[in-house]
């Protein structure tokens, strides 16, 4: 049971992530202009995000609440659309890579059920 673990661990992130996403999100480009070499761990950072709400998604599937798990791969897929707007053309790649860590579960959840 890591997964649970990893999640309790980390059960306050997950409670700002979805407090922030009640709020409108934009890239500052200006400061990340004159700090473009905090960019890269600061995507890197949002793409374990990605990565902990399938593990909360996954933990849901396994406890047979399949509705939580689908709200999971969901909120990534949120994640990655509201973390590149406004940003730069990496915000975007990064966002579509995190769009796709939660799609392919979402899309196997979706057909199982």
């Amino acid at each position: 049971m890591a997964c649970k673990a990893l999640v309790a661990t980390n059960a306050e992130t997950l409670r700002l992530f979805r407090l922030g996403l009640t709020r409108n999100c934009l890239v500052p480009t200006d400061s990340v202009m004159t700090n473009v070499s905090g960019l890269g761990p600061e995507l890197a950072r949002l793409k374990v995000l990605a990565r902990l709400l399938t593990d909360e998604g996954q933990l849901a599937e396994m406890e047979n609440r399949y509705a939580d798990a689908a709200q999971s791969y969901l909120d990534t897929i949120r994640l990655g659309n509201e973390m590149s707007r406004g940003g730069f053309i990496i915000n975007r790649l990064v966002g579509i890579a995190c769009e796709a860590i939660g799609d392919t579960p979402l899309s196997k959840t979706c057909a199982e059920a």
